[in-house]
């Protein structure tokens, strides 16, 4: 077992290899998390740049610098590089590329942080090209997160991440914005964000693919094999809250909801999603899983009762369009 090292005595050992230096940068970036736990927090503005700030210290820059020259084609060097240039300004341009879906969102950086960013995203393209395919899929996955997450494009990051997948399927960044700029936005390209999942599928697959490729293909107005997917899917991954939530609302709105079995389903799809953690995911799945119960409860002939739960449930959430429109269907009902 080789002995550990201080961080300056292994760079003097060992001062040509670039992990030496980017090692001895996480160190510096950890005693600047330790330095910030130690201060005193302001406001949600100043605690956000100081976490920036400690995480990307400017101190770690210089050891990053001399790695990046030893090792220039190393994505994730190149990353690291260039959020530590931006440091504490990453707050403020995150927040921004929030909700840019196509404009630029370096304006608040000075000239030099701009360009340490667009000489980035020029390396990492220029490595996109190169022949071994792995390192150009790391690459213009890399390139994809920074033209996303700090400059704001979302369409140059689309295309981008899907370079990046066409040369290695199982990249999960690339896959989920390749896949998310194919179905946002006014024109959703359906047939090729199946080619993206069915592809993943070749390499990857796990519940989480398995129900987007559902999702795409009952969107795309493909219901009957989309439940012939879901009903694979379950085979595959049993008791995955998801999936069964999929398979019931997808025989509910096709308008062939058998009677007896799905609301066996449901009730155990609502006993699993207490089981999982507080989060975005849960919050979700739980709407779906309301708001079908009461699409069910209406095709029992208990409208009145279906009624109530969807007016209980739109008290707790009044953003829910589709529960909406359930509402409405429902004042039709007899």
């Amino acid at each position: 077992m080789t002995p550990w090292r201080p961080p300056d005595r292994l760079v003097k050992l060992a001062p040509s290899d670039a992990r030496s230096w980017s090692r001895r940068a996480r160190i510096r970036t950890n005693r600047a998390l330790r330095e910030m736990v130690r201060k005193p927090l302001g406001n949600e503005e100043e605690k956000g740049q100081q976490m920036f700030a400690a995480l990307f210290p400017e101190s770690s820059v210089p050891d990053l610098e001399t790695a990046v020259r030893l090792q220039p084609k190393d994505p994730r060097l190149l990353m690291a590089l260039t959020f530590h240039h931006l440091g504490f300004s990453l707050f403020a341009i995150m927040r921004s590329a929030v909700g840019n879906s196509g404009g630029n969102s370096l304006g608040s950086l000075s000239k030099s942080q701009q360009a340490a960013v667009r000489d980035t995203v020029a390396q990492l393209d220029r490595l996109g090209g190169e022949a071994d395919r792995a390192l150009a899929a790391a690459a213009l996955e890399s390139e994809a997160v920074l033209l996303m997450g700090i400059m704001g494009d979302s369409i140059g990051a689309g295309k981008t991440a899907l370079r990046a997948l066409r040369l290695d399927p199982s990249r999960n960044q690339a896959f989920e914005l390749a896949l998310g700029s194919t179905i946002s936005g006014e024109k959703s390209d359906w047939k090729l964000a199946e080619e993206i999942v069915r592809e993943r599928l070749m390499v990857r697959s796990d519940a989480r693919t398995q129900l987007a490729l559902v999702k795409v293909l009952n969107e795309s107005g493909q219901s009957a094999p989309a439940l012939a997917e879901v009903h694979e899917a379950i085979k595959a991954f049993p008791a995955v809250a998801s999936l069964e939530i999929s398979h019931v609302a997808l025989h509910v709105r096709a308008g062939n909801y058998p009677g007896g079995r799905e609301q066996e389903n449901l009730e155990t799809i609502g006993k699993a999603l207490q089981a999982l953690p507080d989060g975005e995911e849960k919050m979700l799945l739980s709407r779906n899983h309301d708001v079908t119960g009461v699409v069910m409860t209406a095709l029992q002939k208990n409208v009145s009762e279906a009624r109530q739960m969807l007016n209980s449930y739109l008290e707790k959430v009044t953003d829910d369009d589709y529960a909406k429109a359930i509402e409405a269907l429902l004042k039709q009902m007899q």
